[in-house]
């Protein structure tokens, strides 16, 4: 049972599991899990400014050079080296890895010789740490980039229709309302 008082409450954010939206075309963990583990180094960029963007089939990546390529790199590089090492990929638990890493709650020896490998591979001095704070920053980009509904929609326009007339949703709304 949910209490709310309402004098104290300005908003409220609901997380709902995954499929509650998958009958307007959002994807599914599962589906959100396969999408992410097979994104190739030739599908996405990631511009100058740190924006991570896909690109149409065609299309080049522009940004050849410079921090944000070597992130593009390690992006795809951390994404297999880990599901190597766990044979599946779930993007919540991929997401609790990197980020122990990052902050030193997880410590991984093999992650230390992969990470070794990829700065003397890619030329680079970046410590573990910039390495994993810049992917953390790209993967929440990633995941955003992915979690659009059957048009590709991540946004919709605000409406009100007086009452929750919202098409899979009415029950739900109904019930949040009461």
């Amino acid at each position: 049972m949910l209490f709310v008082n309402r004098q104290k409450m300005k908003n409220i954010s609901l997380l709902l599991g995954a499929g509650f939206s998958v009958n307007v075309g959002y994807p599914t963990a599962a589906a959100l899990n396969k999408k992410i583990m097979e994104l190739k180094e030739t599908e996405f960029c990631i511009t100058s400014a740190g924006i991570f963007c896909l690109l149409k089939d065609g299309d080049q990546d522009q940004w050849s050079s410079g921090d944000y390529l070597l992130a593009k790199y390690f992006l795809v590089a951390l994404k297999q080296f880990y599901f190597d090492k766990n044979s599946n990929f779930d993007y919540e638990q991929y997401f609790d890895y990197f980020y122990g890493l990052e902050n030193n709650k997880v410590t991984d020896s093999k992650f230390d010789a992969f990470a070794d490998g990829f700065r003397k591979e890619h030329l680079t001095t970046r410590e573990n740490n910039q390495l994993l704070h810049t992917h953390r920053l790209m993967f929440n980009q990633v995941v955003s980039a992915f979690l659009v509904d059957g048009d590709g929609n991540k946004f919709y326009d605000p409406i009100h229709h007086g009452k929750p007339t919202f098409h899979g949703y009415t029950g739900f709304l109904y019930c949040m309302e009461s």
